[in-house]
């Protein structure tokens, strides 16, 4: 699974280079003829933006300690824990392959809260429970293709779907402690454009679904959570 990710990273890093050429011409490429309007093949988008992740229940835990008669572990506590929602900002770039599809990398980062709660703890201390923030950084790349056969509002509204994937890195403690993970994502869109001229400006909006692996607590179970996103955007 590690080595998926990494060759879908790659690829569309590859994707993003090898339209450099073309962003290079930029500047010297005509204006697109009567309804084939920006962005073209070439363009390039850059955004940024709120966004809202859901929060999720990690696993419970237990801490055990070894009895000198070779019997069962004895269970000193448990503990319950919850990655509470949260809301952050995000930042992306991308490139249009063509005039449906686009590739683009970003970074997105939210502060959410993590919650530890003790439970059948042997001294009787149940009900505690410790909080701290979490600095939650995903690095992303995304395929994104634009449905533009669905536009509407004479061409500057355009739906959207993305899929894509990337790498978490979340601190906590002080920032002492780091954990990293994995993340996969689907979602859809909708784009609005001022205009339908090369430098445009606009609004994005997008919700779609994320399933990660690993990240806080250190747990190798897969779980899928909730996300919306919106801001501005810009073609040039």
């Amino acid at each position: 699974m590690r080595r998926a990710v990494e060759v879908a990273i790659l690829a569309i890093c590859l994707s993003i280079a090898g339209a450099a050429p073309a962003w290079a011409q930029l500047g010297r490429r005509p204006a697109p003829p009567p309804g084939e309007p920006y962005p073209q093949r070439g363009s390039i988008e850059a955004g940024g933006g709120g966004v809202w992740v859901q929060g999720f229940d990690l696993p419970p835990r237990r801490a055990q300690l070894s009895r000198s008669t070779g019997a069962d572990p004895f269970d000193l506590f448990s503990t319950e824990s919850r990655l509470d929602t949260a809301a952050g900002g995000y930042a992306r770039l991308g490139v249009y392959l063509t005039r449906a599809v686009s590739v683009e990398g970003g970074v997105r980062y939210t502060k959410p809260t993590l919650g530890v709660r003790l439970s059948g703890d042997a001294e009787s201390a149940d009900g505690e429970e410790a909080t701290g923030p979490v600095g939650q950084y995903v690095f992303e790349g995304a395929v994104l293709l634009h449905l533009t056969r669905a536009s509407f509002a004479g061409g500057r509204g355009l739906p959207f779907i993305s899929a894509g994937g990337g790498h978490i890195r979340e601190l906590y403690d002080g920032n002492e402690l780091v954990e990293t993970g994995r993340q996969f994502h689907v979602s859809g869109g909708i784009k609005y454009w001022s205009g339908r001229t090369r430098r445009s400006a606009g609004l994005r909006a997008e919700v779609g679904l994320a399933s990660r692996e690993r990240g806080v607590g250190g747990v190798d179970d897969r779980r899928t959570v909730a996300f919306a996103v919106a801001g501005v955007a810009f073609t040039f």
